[in-house]
């Protein structure tokens, strides 16, 4: 067997949709995210990060990891800015066709640093569409399933 960096799509797929990526959230994704006072940006930058700016969580090999950013690290500025979730957003959707980094400072265990994140697709967040050449069966589980 092997790790992926994505989950299995063949179901979803073979159930008459598709998974695709869009830079506006889903309004699940932003109801997670209000729950969890967090920035899920695991599917951009590669981090999740919580509103007192920790690093919550990294996807290892995500542009955040190779910049060296850790989880337990806080954020203290962005691109020059004090750290607020929106300031973050801004910095990762403002990437779309850019050719600089974001920069971040962040305190990890008492050090100070400056960390460059080499990234240029905005924001991410997965999306279902469906795909109308393909029969609908995951509607017809669904409905099934809410009866």
């Amino acid at each position: 067997e092997t790790v992926r960096n994505r989950a299995p799509s063949a179901g979803i797929e073979d159930g008459g949709w598709r998974v695709v990526y869009r830079d506006q959230r889903s309004a699940f994704w932003t109801a997670e995210e209000t729950q969890n006072k967090v920035a899920d940006l695991s599917l951009s930058i590669g981090a999740v990060v919580n509103n007192e700016g920790w690093v919550n969580d990294l996807l290892i090999g995500s542009a955040a990891h190779k910049a060296g950013l850790a989880p337990g690290a806080k954020i203290t500025s962005v691109n020059g800015q004090g750290f607020s979730l929106s300031t973050l957003r801004e910095a990762v959707r403002s990437t779309q066709g850019t050719s600089g980094p974001i920069e971040i400072a962040a305190q990890n265990g008492g050090q100070s640093a400056t960390y460059r994140i080499d990234y240029r697709d905005g924001e991410r967040y997965p999306h279902l569409e469906r795909d109308s050449g393909r029969p609908d069966v995951l509607s017809a589980i669904i409905q099934a399933r809410t009866r």
